[in-house]
């Protein structure tokens, strides 16, 4: 067991790598691409931006996770990343809204290029490591589960402050200053995971070798000889793309369908964030009772159920339409809070088979070939959304977001069902001290 001031001091970097990623997929499209009329960037322009940011996001993770993998060093094997890389996430941020051009320019797709390769670059610097230091604080599977709990429920307070109470920021203070502050948090909440991170390595780790890119390679590509690995990769992925098409999408719901203001997010993100809550509380029972296999199914089926609903909002006479999303969101947060909570510790299984059967340990570079796939299944999503904003019209765009995000979490439940380790590991591998 561990005492409850590691549960916490780790689970902070849930904040940190929640709000800084929920920021940018919530507000910057309404803010480059606001509706007819109003771009700062070509719509299309801007969903090959932003997948290009997700690509280079996607090509940063194994090298971050090698090299945190590889380091060697005083402080450990994840520190110094976190150390150094949360100043300039936090401050990427905060540019990433601070445009050169105030009307549709080329030169502000330039410049949130750029924005964007910094800020995904330094995500990775900051958030592979993180989730790298899990599976050194405990080999305990309840452990590791609680651990993730505690972590949602950072994310939790990371929804809340995104969902709830950035709108509100930005009518009253403008994007530049509710950005300027939420770096500053999300600087601090980098940082305190350094605190309980193991400072020496004490296990048999990759860094046996030097960190040359074919060992990179090798050591990338190898992970996929792993069978549960593969299915774990290709269910979350269809399910990112799945959610962020949604969670992209809420505010220009907000906006050009309901007709509402930036601040009633907030209305239609409480009753998400309040089934979030229970549901972090629900799915972490459930998983110590019936396993984390059957309830990542029971996820991707609600998930497939509720999306497609998305297509009945409309705006009509009175406050229907706000109650219906308003609903919506309710159902959308207990497969969300599923989500939020086991994959970190199912990856970590992954991790300590791979150990048994090959002899090292290299928790970075499998989160990190997770996010290839993960993150370029974002990407690819704010493509497709723009592409479908700019074809079929704002309003019949958005609607038919939800069915296809159905559709691609029922891809993931399909590709998730030959998952092989459905059982709890056996647990031989020695804990690190630290």
């Amino acid at each position: 067991m561990i005492p409850t001031r590691t549960y916490l001091l780790y689970a902070t970097g849930g904040f940190s790598m929640h709000a800084s990623n929920f920021l940018l997929s919530t507000w910057l499209i309404k803010f480059y691409t606001p509706g007819p009329d109003k771009h700062l960037i070509d719509p299309i322009f801007f969903g090959y931006i932003m997948l290009f940011g997700r690509i280079i996001d996607a090509i940063t993770d194994p090298l971050v996770g090698a090299w945190s993998d590889h380091h060697k060093g005083p402080r450990g094997r994840r520190v110094p990343f976190l150390l150094w890389g949360a100043p300039i996430l936090a401050l990427s941020l905060w540019w990433s809204f601070t445009p050169p051009v105030a009307g549709q320019s080329v030169w502000n797709g330039v410049y949130l290029a750029a924005m964007m390769a910094i800020f995904f670059t330094f995500y990775t610097i900051v958030v592979t490591p993180y989730l790298a230091i899990l599976p050194e604080l405990s080999n305990d599977a309840k452990v590791r589960v609680n651990l993730t709990t505690y972590q949602a429920g950072f994310v939790l307070l990371a929804t809340i402050y995104v969902a709830a109470l950035s709108g509100p920021m930005i009518q009253r203070l403008g994007y530049g200053t509710t950005m300027a502050i939420s770096g500053v948090l999300i600087w601090l909440t980098s940082w305190l995971p350094i605190l309980v991170a193991p400072q020496k390595d004490t296990v048999e780790a990759a860094h046996t070798e030097k960190a040359s890119l074919p060992v990179i390679w090798t050591r990338s590509w190898g992970t996929l000889r792993s069978k549960a690995f593969r299915h774990i990769l290709l269910s979350t992925s269809a399910f990112w793309f799945a959610l962020n098409l949604l969670m992209a999408s809420i505010a220009l719901w907000v906006v050009n369908v309901l007709k509402g203001k930036e601040a009633d997010v907030a209305m239609i993100m409480m009753p998400f964030i309040v089934a979030n809550l229970l549901g972090f509380v629900v799915f972490n029972r459930m998983a110590h009772r019936f396993g984390k296999y059957k309830v990542f199914v029971i996820m991707f089926v609600m998930m497939a159920t509720i999306a497609p609903f998305w297509y009945l909002v409309q705006r009509q006479q009175g406050d229907w339409p706000y109650l219906h999303a308003m609903l919506l969101c309710f159902g959308l947060g207990f497969p969300l809070a599923a989500f939020q909570v086991l994959p970190f510790a199912l990856l970590a299984d992954v991790i300590d088979q791979d150990e048994r059967e090959y002899g090292v340990r290299r928790e970075a570079i499998f989160f990190g070939m997770q996010a290839i796939f993960q993150k370029t299944s974002i990407g690819l999503s704010i493509v497709v959304m723009q592409y479908m904003r700019t074809s079929l019209g704002e309003v019949t765009a958005l609607r038919l977001l939800g069915p296809l995000a159905g559709l691609f979490c029922l891809i993931g439940l399909i590709t998730w069902i030959g998952y092989p380790l459905r059982e709890e590991p056996p647990q031989k591998i020695s804990a690190p001290a630290h």
